[in-house]
């Protein structure tokens, strides 16, 4: 199970994601991230309550950097130290900004 929701501010929007990004709940986060990334503001995901992400996971975050181009970074907030550690693993660290 996945919960997903956004808030915008005046600068960037935050996507907050709890439970599990896997092949059958990445289609629900890719949607926000997509209406997130039309914006022009900063896009932000909070992963704080994420418990479990796959390789479709992966992607999705990926295919949201790609849609904020290069002036942009999507932050990845929150992630716990098995987070972290793919996405050291994967090379992501240096696509994403990572904040604790």
């Amino acid at each position: 199970m996945l919960d997903v929701t956004s808030n915008r501010t005046d600068d960037h929007t935050v996507v907050s994601v709890r439970g599990e990004i896997d092949a059958a709940t990445c289609d629900e986060l890719a949607s926000a991230l997509t209406a997130a990334t039309r914006s022009e503001t900063g896009l932000e995901i909070d992963v704080s309550g994420v418990t479990f992400i796959d390789s479709s996971g992966l992607r999705t975050l990926v295919l949201a950097q790609q849609h904020l181009g290069d002036a942009r970074k999507l932050v990845v907030r929150g992630p716990d130290a098995t987070f972290k550690r793919l996405l050291g693993i994967t090379g992501l660290d240096e696509v994403f900004l990572i904040v604790d």
